[in-house]
């Protein structure tokens, strides 16, 4: 695999575990319809429910079936941690760099898993509450005024005065 596609993997690696906390985030313990996630989060309602089954599938969310359906969380964000995340929706994908059997990239993989082991969603989700109250409010936008000239004014130099 050529440099500029394993990239491509990782980073789709890592949308697909952001994209599966803001799934998590979104859900809590009433029962919440991959339609109503899609629009919360302004994924595809195709990705969600693709995310939402390897959810389910790990025991990170519940799944009721039928016309009262939807899913909930499986047991509490507290308890459900980054690393438990990344192997859900991406297993396997941790090896796609091609060093499975090098004993340098086994440890390194074996560090990274550990740090994400040591956050929960809820962490996640904290600290993105406080980079949003951190973040600079927007200022209103403003209205632009005409700015037509009067017609007894002459024009700029360098431009003629449109024909009546």
């Amino acid at each position: 695999m050529k440099g500029r596609a394993r990239s491509r993997r990782a980073l789709q690696h890592y949308t697909t575990t952001e994209r599966a906390i803001g799934i998590l985030a979104c859900v809590g313990d009433e029962l919440v319809r991959t339609r109503a996630i899609a629009e919360r989060t302004g994924i595809s309602q195709q990705l969600v429910f693709k995310i939402v089954s390897r959810l389910v599938r790990a025991g990170l969310l519940t799944s009721i079936r039928g016309t009262n359906g939807g899913v909930c969380l499986g047991r509490p964000v507290t308890e459900i941690t980054i690393a438990n995340v990344v192997e859900a929706v991406a297993p396997g994908r941790t090896s796609c760099i091609g060093l499975e059997h090098d004993p340098t990239f086994q440890k390194a993989l074996a560090a990274y898993m550990r740090v994400l082991d040591g956050y929960t969603v809820a962490d996640a989700i904290q600290a993105t509450d406080e980079m949003a109250a951190r973040r600079p409010k927007a200022k209103p936008a403003k209205t632009r005024e005409s700015k037509s000239r009067p017609s007894h004014q002459r024009p700029a130099p360098g431009r003629s005065r449109p024909s009546v």
